[in-house]
């Protein structure tokens, strides 16, 4: 998977490689690549977040 990627960017594993992805310019980007995905793949273009949505709950939690 990675080196299918490869061509569209810097492919990189997550994790302990249960899965991979590229970063894109946009979303028209992403979305032409899992179009080309081999069958039997599955594949998503999603936005990334650079905080996760658990800290906000927890920081909550915290100040009651």
């Amino acid at each position: 998977a990675l080196d299918w990627l490869r061509p569209f960017g810097d492919a990189r594993m997550s994790g302990s490689g249960s899965s991979v992805f590229v970063r894109v310019e946009s979303r028209v980007a992403g979305e032409a690549i899992v179009a080309r995905v081999p069958e039997g793949w599955r594949a998503w273009c999603v936005r990334g977040i650079d905080r996760s949505p658990l800290l906000d709950v927890l920081d909550a939690l915290r100040s009651g």
